[in-house]
């Protein structure tokens, strides 16, 4: 239903709220002095670089079905699983 949509993804941006504040605490206080602006700076640049690629990649996935019908419906989760696991 339209409600519980709305209200999964209320849930989702609550949760993907927290990611980038709690990653970076983490990251100083287990970083020392003089590397903490550098991993800070990677994890910056890192997320925000996800923000612009992954509507990008996901459209690309998008249309790769539109491109080749052969690809079974799952083909987009399963690329992205694989790069999930490569990158993990």
């Amino acid at each position: 239903s339209l409600r519980a949509l709305f209200l999964s993804l209320g849930a989702a941006g609550i949760c993907a709220s927290a990611v980038i504040p709690v990653s970076s605490a983490l990251l100083s206080d287990r970083s020392e002095g003089d590397v903490r602006a550098r991993n800070l700076a990677w994890v910056g640049s890192s997320s925000l670089l996800g923000f612009m690629a992954g509507p990008m990649v996901g459209g690309w996935l998008a249309s790769a079905k539109a491109i080749n019908p052969a690809l079974p419906a799952a083909a987009p989760f399963i690329i992205v699983a694989t790069f999930a696991a490569v990158v993990w």
